[in-house]
């Protein structure tokens, strides 16, 4: 299921779960105004810790939009990096638009999605 996520409502709070040493993925799009917030030229990072603004970062990196035009992308932690992740964390993305990009002439930093995220023991891990 795909999440559509407006941008006047933003941050959306989603909590997720993941197995430890499992894939977590989550594809979102974006909307202003009901329509397709494009992400040409935007920078988009997830970040996920202990607690927010606390503690090491436990994951953070790019993620690639699946369409920029289309306003979507998919969250996703992979294998490796949930396998050493165990308890409680908190997760971000965040999307950075540079000066003169469309629709944010003047540029622009969102927090998109945000939550907690329950990583669990696997038994097979």
């Amino acid at each position: 299921m795909t999440y559509q996520v407006d941008l006047n409502d933003l941050p959306v709070q989603e909590a997720a779960r993941v197995m430890q040493g499992d894939t977590y993925r989550q594809p979102y799009q974006l909307l202003l105004n009901d329509l397709p917030l494009n992400l040409t030229g935007a920078t988009l990072t997830v970040a996920v810790r202990r607690a927010p603004g606390r503690g090491r970062m436990a994951v953070q990196k790019a993620i690639t939009p699946d369409e920029a035009a289309a306003g979507t992308f998919t969250l996703i932690l992979s294998p490796s990096e949930t396998a050493d992740l165990l308890g409680e964390y908190y997760y971000e993305v965040e999307i950075s638009w540079p000066p003169g990009a469309s629709p944010f002439p003047e540029g622009c930093v969102k927090s998109v999605v945000a939550g907690p995220l329950t990583v669990r023991e696997d038994v097979l891990h």
